[in-house]
């Protein structure tokens, strides 16, 4: 399966200590999952409503699609990881309207996770490539933070 070449280089980690614990806390307790019922095996425990026609993912919409390599198969543990990685302050420096774009995670089994702010104000989520750059320093802070 050929892994993608190109990542956004443009997404920073913000420096520990950059957003008060009180700040942190107050959007982990906000912050929302939506997910993509096409990126999913079984959209249902997302609480998403399926697509009109079955997944019958190719091996390119398999690369796009890895948070089922990540096993985050219940949106209640998207939702943990989403949470667990505001708390520790593992957010980018951009923001919109207040918000990290990005939210970083590492699941228990070890894999770094990242998760984008929509346009509705909630995140989606997705396992990082190993080939992304970014994956190695998610994983160090991680352990750190």
């Amino acid at each position: 399966m050929a892994g993608r070449t190109k990542f956004n280089r443009k997404r920073k980690l913000a420096p520990e200590g950059s957003c008060s614990a009180e700040e942190l806390e107050r959007l982990a307790r906000a912050a929302e999952y939506s997910g993509n019922p096409l990126h999913k095996l079984s959209p249902g425990d997302f609480d998403l409503t399926p697509p009109a026609q079955a997944r019958k993912p190719s091996n390119e919409e398999q690369s796009r699609s890895l948070r089922d390599t990540a096993k985050v198969f219940e949106r209640e543990d998207a939702v943990r990881y989403l949470r667990e990685g505001l708390r520790r302050g593992m957010i980018s420096v951009a923001r919109i309207n207040g918000w990290p774009k990005q939210v970083w995670a590492v699941t228990d089994d070890g894999y770094p996770l990242e998760a984008q702010r929509d346009r509705d104000g909630s995140y989606h989520g997705y396992s990082m490539p190993k080939e992304d750059p970014m994956a190695d320093k998610i994983m160090e802070q991680w352990e750190a933070r």
